[in-house]
């Protein structure tokens, strides 16, 4: 039987006592969501509560954990899947992977961290959930493209799945998509199949330091552009401006100060090796490179991925902008006119990283003018409970697009029980 107890939640601000709900199989699951239905309950899904915070608050009488659902069904190294739990954590599926000389190609980013938890108890569950991925998104994609199938209990109380254990068994309406992102508010997932692939044998960084006492912002995004569009096959590039270099651990970084590009070539050495060196030859003209070997190259990457540079103080608003990379700058730029803040760039200026030292309700309608200008979007991802139910924490859809999501929900979830308002007010 499932457990039934109750426990403290603590948010950012307050205390809640929630009936909580453990249940260790879907047959569990099927139960609870039905007398949830009888009873018109509603239920905040969770795994290890990393990412509880992010999206709106979610206004339930009860709390479904997930946590349970921990296991590895099934490894298939030489099939190129893992099949999962939701609950397992990401980290011991990475450890898992790795004694095979595999990955997963999205570079899962570990954001428990910037909400206060510790480092490497993410679930994979929330990794869908939230469709996250690191600096490798600009050429592999996100979790949403790796996701290859699925098992879940909707809002109804019925069981479906979707997809298999190989790419060519996703056929028709590509449900695998359509939960990605869906911040548990379509079904409660009970088994995951992933897509990994071979690690690549090394991975090189190159650093380019910008002269100090001067902006860097343009022309930076103007070289990760150029070195995209190259036949470097570049994996991975971020910009750091001065501002936030000194918020970083490693010393590679913040020893000199200066504003720092990285630009990531992974593959066969020898390879990896003649682009490296080709690409130094290109940047050189812009001031001093450096680059750094397989360890140090993973550290860096890992840093950026995982947003460490904004995770240690975690009162401060953080902001995530995506914009087509070209505008990266000159939004940017005007971002840091409107609002006092820090930023870098990642995902070749495509993603903007901010963190504002303060919230006010006037800052955000200029924010959403400024990335909307360009068809860009901006979420909260990290905030107050007072501020994420004030503000459309992930920026006003399109009517059209909002409708077709409230349509989607109600097919899902007709009772709106899965964690209601996350997304968007309730009604």
């Amino acid at each position: 039987m499932f457990i039934v107890g109750f426990f403290l939640s603590l948010t950012f601000q307050d205390f809640e006592i929630m009936q909580h709900n453990l249940p260790s199989t879907k047959d569990e699951v099927i139960q609870i969501i039905e007398t949830a239905l009888k009873t018109q309950s509603s239920l905040e899904v969770v795994c290890h509560k990393t990412k509880r915070s992010y999206g709106r608050p979610v206004d339930a009488d009860q709390l479904l954990d997930m946590k349970n659902f921990s296991s590895v069904i099934n490894y298939e190294p030489s099939e190129l899947y893992i099949q999962c739990q939701p609950g397992a954590k990401v980290s011991d599926l990475s450890n898992i992977l790795d004694q095979n000389k595999q990955c997963f190609a999205f570079e899962p980013p570990d954001w428990g961290p910037m909400f206060g938890s510790k480092a490497g108890s993410g679930s994979v569950g929330a990794l869908v959930a939230c469709n996250l991925a690191g600096s490798r998104r600009i050429k592999q994609g996100a979790t949403r493209d790796h996701l290859l199938g699925f098992h879940a209990i909707s809002g109804r109380g019925e069981e479906f799945k979707s997809g298999g254990t190989v790419v060519k068994n996703v056929a028709g309406f590509d449900l695998s998509k359509l939960m990605a992102g869906s911040l548990g508010t379509l079904a409660v997932m009970t088994q995951l199949t992933i897509k990994v692939v071979p690690k690549p044998e090394k991975a090189r960084s190159i650093l380019l330091y910008w002269p100090k006492g001067k902006s860097s912002d343009h022309p930076a995004i103007k070289v990760m552009t150029q070195a995209l569009g190259s036949n470097y096959e570049v994996s991975g590039a971020s910009h750091l401006p001065q501002s936030v270099v000194h918020r970083s651990k490693l010393n590679f970084v913040n020893a000199k100060n200066s504003a720092i590009t990285a630009l990531r070539i992974e593959g066969p050495e020898p390879s990896v090796e003649a682009r490296c060196t080709a690409l130094r030859r290109i940047l050189i003209k812009f001031g001093e490179t450096e680059e750094l070997h397989t360890s140090n190259s993973l550290k860096l990457w890992k840093e950026i991925s995982d947003v460490a540079i904004f995770s240690e103080d975690t009162s401060r608003p953080l902001w995530r902008i995506m914009v087509p990379p070209a505008f990266g700058a000159d939004i940017g730029k005007k971002v840091l006119k409107s609002m006092e803040g820090d930023l870098f760039y990642d995902w070749g200026g495509g993603q903007i990283w901010l963190a504002s030292e303060s919230y006010q309700n006037a800052m955000v309608p200029k924010l959403f003018e400024i990335v909307n200008a360009v068809g860009g979007e901006v979420n909260l991802v990290r905030g107050s409970k007072k501020v994420r139910s004030e503000i459309d924490v992930f920026m006003q859809k399109k009517p059209g697009i909002l409708e077709l999501t409230r349509k989607i929900k109600k097919a899902f979830d007709p009772e709106e029980i899965l964690n209601p308002g996350r997304m968007y007010p309730p009604g």
